[in-house]
């Protein structure tokens, strides 16, 4: 994947969270994503699960937004993921 294609879903998943719609983050993820959070460092494994914690993020009152912008985007040589 290129640094275009990543920062385009960076983009459409920023706007899954300003718009609060789990559903359009299940195709922007890997069926077996690893998502590692911030605040417990919990590790929420799979597209599914990762799609349950966005809809149960996205249920709290008072919900919260923010956009996530990477400084730069360095892609591995070795595996098929972005550093």
């Amino acid at each position: 994947m290129s640094e275009i294609a990543i920062r385009l879903r960076r983009a459409a998943f920023n706007a899954a969270i300003a718009a609060g719609d789990a559903a359009a983050i299940g195709p922007l993820l890997a069926k077996n994503a690893v998502m590692v959070t911030g605040s417990d460092s919990a590790v929420i494994a799979g597209r599914a699960q990762q799609v349950m914690v966005w809809k149960c993020e996205f249920a709290a009152r008072p919900r919260t937004t923010y956009v996530r912008t990477p400084e730069r985007i360095e892609l591995s040589p070795v595996e098929p993921i972005a550093l």
